[in-house]
């Protein structure tokens, strides 16, 4: 049959995979054996982006392709690439070579799986057939430098067509590497030199600066050696396979373990001697490598990091390899110096959620040590605490979050601060300091939440519970509804709506009743009043009054029967509620007074108050008392000297009312009075000497009748009448006379109204009466 290659090549090339297979499994019904068929069958199933790929399948058809009369070359070759035995693939390449002699991909998969001392005569064979490609060629470059054959390495790379310039670069590197080892300094210095002057983004993986350090070791130019090996960075992961891709290989770790040694025994100096040790252990990153010779690389590392502090390239690597190893806290450790000293140059790798994966595989405590390591970076940051607050914040939060360590969650807030935390952990700070009781804070935190994310249900029904504790029924009520209605599948929010309508609509019904109840506990007697409000002063902070059935009578002040009576009919009658929920270690009675009725309670307490302070006023005044005062006959008798009667009864009732002012600590009506009694005593007594006016100090004749207490003394001191101590000590009380105006003592704060300043005014007073 004819077989349509063009439609079955282009169906290929397309991906049509399903109309390839239908159209080829058709023409296979017909003609089984069709080699062509059953080799566009192989094609079809060894395609990788056939989703029907099958390498059994198309093991099967190339399998029948070479065992017919029509044979494919590739066939041959994607056998030979699927077969895992070394001596299979041989009989297999040898096989198709007996069919295609000179195909080029045969010959050169059979010179890479002969064995070592058969591939240098079978290459020759390849050459005199003038079978070349530069795969072959760079293959045997890198054989014969294993093998120590330089010239014959060198001789590969000639037949090498090289098509760019890197190409040609690699090319002179491996013959420089040559000539280093044939002895020939001098070339290979030259090679390598122009090799560095060319290589300037370091293609060559400063490989020839390791060739020329070499090279003047091996004449003793030891100072031009380390001057070189200046050149390569601190940091630099030199990678000591250098592969261009798709033909070169080549391997210079000998000759670069070899620099190393070389240098480090010619060398004295910490700071390259850290050099040395981290190039080395940067370079072995990129192998496997034993447990024993990883912690050769850490201790490499960790020893250029501490002489090399500035340099966090190897806090990077320490990080991995820990990680790598199961060592999270020391990861965790490493990635925070990286995150405190180099967040801008890391700040890609540092936000981005794998960094810190290695999280998700850390044990409890090896998170909250993690957490005491972050809030002991961040209290000592010399720098922004902006860098904490990214994706390690969100990590470390969530995990603590996870384990329930809500205090550990709360401390890295508190060290962060209220501004510095980022959105996606707002939610798990809210709720870890509910879980500490620290309520106030947690809506702080919530309401931020909600400020950024809009409100949810479960930020409503968390709020609501907050709100439920405080006692704030109907702000709880409203966010539990708040929370339902945005998520009707969640149970706890729809639950807690419809058991806080419940208790309200149970405390609007207490409220009445206990509204009824104290319009009753209005109407009782005094005695009953007074027995609750006894018992009510036994509550503690909470309001709760614990009382055992003994101690019953005694809170009560009466007998046990009564007792019984009055504490049967307080709870029948709503004054009082025995309360049997509660956190009290008691198993006493626990009680609490009706509010409604309390309130009453409290005033009948203030006014119990009141009356208290009246009664002792009261039992003061009495005639021991006027007479402690000096308010006698021997007082009375002295205003005989009055001239004017009418004065002189006004003068005795402003005595009685001074000392009766004095006794219920009406301070300020005593020192007016007694200023007047002062002014009036004075008038008197100058009137009755016949002086009706008088020459003042600023020369002004003034009527005595018109003359204030200061005039009135100034009078009395210049004719006598009164001794200097009296007229400086009445003086010191003219001031108390002006009290009856608003406002003067208020202005005055020389003028104190106090009990010691009133019986002052009050000796005085009577000092006066007695002496004029």
């Amino acid at each position: 049959m004819d077989f349509p290659t063009e439609q079955i090549e282009s169906l290929l090339e397309e991906k049509n995979f399903e109309e390839m297979e239908r159209l080829l499994l058709d023409m296979r019904r017909k003609e089984h054996a069709n080699s062509t068929v059953n080799f566009y069958l192989g094609l079809l199933y060894s395609d990788y982006d056939n989703s029907n790929k099958s390498e059994e399948k198309a093991k099967k058809f190339f399998l029948e392709v070479i065992s017919s009369d029509h044979v494919y070359e590739y066939a041959y070759v994607y056998l030979e690439q699927k077969e895992n035995n070394k001596n299979k693939s041989i009989r297999l390449l040898e096989a198709g070579l007996k069919v295609f002699p000179n195909s080029v991909q045969l010959n050169q998969r059979l010179l890479f799986q002969l064995e070592p001392e058969l591939k240098e005569g079978f290459y020759q064979k390849l050459i005199a057939a003038g079978i070349s490609t530069n795969e072959i060629n760079s293959f045997m470059m890198e054989y014969y430098y294993d093998k120590n054959k330089y010239d014959e390495a060198i001789e590969a790379s000639k037949k090498i067509i090289t098509k760019i310039e890197i190409d040609a670069l690699f090319i002179s590197l491996h013959n420089a590497f040559c000539l280093y080892r044939m002895g020939e300094i001098n070339k290979a210095r030259e090679y390598l030199i122009t090799l560095i002057n060319m290589d300037l983004k370091h293609d060559l993986s400063y490989a020839p600066h390791i060739g020329l350090i070499l090279c003047y070791l091996y004449e003793d130019n030891n100072e031009r050696a380390f001057e070189i090996f200046g050149e390569i960075p601190d940091d630099y992961e030199i990678d000591l396979d250098i592969i261009l891709y798709p033909y070169f290989v080549f391997s210079f770790e000998k000759e670069f373990n070899e620099t190393l040694i070389k240098l480090e025994s010619l060398n004295n100096n910490k700071l390259v001697l850290a050099k040395l040790r981290g190039l080395r252990g940067l370079s072995k990153l990129n192998y496997q490598n034993s447990k024993a010779e990883e912690k050769k690389i850490i201790k490499d590392l960790e020893f250029a990091q501490k002489y090399l502090e500035n340099n966090l390239t190897y806090i990077q690597k320490l990080k991995e390899l820990a990680e790598g190893s199961g060592r999270n806290l020391d990861a965790f450790k490493f990635a925070i110096y990286t995150l405190s000293y180099g967040y801008d140059k890391y700040k890609e790798d540092i936000e981005y959620e794998y960094y810190w994966r290695f999280l998700d595989n850390s044990t409890e405590e090896e998170i909250l040590d993690m957490k005491d390591c972050l809030v002991h970076a961040v209290a000592n940051a010399r720098y922004s605490k902006k860098n904490f607050t990214g994706k390690v914040l969100t990590y470390l939060v969530e995990k603590l979050y996870n384990f329930g360590s809500f205090k550990d969650i709360t401390e890295i807030a508190e060290e962060i601060g209220f501004q510095g935390l980022n959105k996606h952990i707002l939610f798990q700070i809210a709720y870890s300091y509910s879980q500490i009781d620290e309520s106030d804070l947690s809506l702080q935190y919530y309401e931020k939440y909600e400020e950024v994310h809009g409100k949810n249900s479960a930020s409503s029904n968390n709020i609501g519970v907050i709100l439920r504790k405080r006692g704030l029924l109907y702000e709880a009520q409203e966010r539990f509804k708040i929370a339902s209605e945005l998520d009707p599948h969640n149970k706890t929010a729809s639950g807690n709506y419809k058991s806080i309508t419940k208790v309200i609509i149970e405390n609007e019904q207490e409220k009445e009743i206990s509204k009824k109840a104290a319009l009753n506990f209005l109407n009782e007697n005094a005695w009953i009043k007074g027995k609750l409000l006894s018992f009510s002063k036994y509550h503690d902070n909470e309001g709760y009054i614990v009382c055992s059935y003994k101690k019953l009578p005694q809170f009560l002040n009466v007998s046990e029967v009564k007792a019984n009576e009055l504490i049967k009919s307080f709870l029948e009658n709503k004054y009082l509620f025995k309360i049997t929920e509660h956190n009290l270690n008691t198993t006493s009675s626990v009680y609490r007074v009706n509010p409604e009725v309390a309130l009453i309670l409290i005033d009948l307490e203030k006014e119990g108050e009141q009356e208290k302070n009246l009664i002792e006023v009261a039992e003061n005044i009495n005639l021991n008392s006027f007479r402690d005062l000096g308010y006698d006959e021997k007082l009375l008798s002295a205003l005989d000297k009055i001239s004017s009667p009418d004065l002189k009864g006004m003068l005795e009732r402003d005595l009685n009312e001074n000392v009766l002012s004095l006794i219920t600590k009406s301070f300020k009506s005593s020192l007016i009075l007694s200023g007047s009694i002062i002014e009036a005593v004075l008038l008197d007594h100058i009137l009755a000497k016949n002086i009706t006016q008088y020459t003042m100090e600023n020369g002004r004749n003034k009527r005595v009748s018109q003359m204030d207490l200061n005039e009135l003394l100034y009078v009395s001191n210049q004719e006598n009448f009164i001794d200097i101590q009296l007229y400086y000590l009445s003086h010191a009380i003219r001031g108390f006379r002006n009290l009856i105006h608003p406002g003067v003592e208020q202005r005055k704060r020389s003028v104190t109204v106090n009990e010691e300043n009133a019986m002052l005014a009050w000796s005085i007073v009577k000092k006066v009466i007695q002496e004029i």
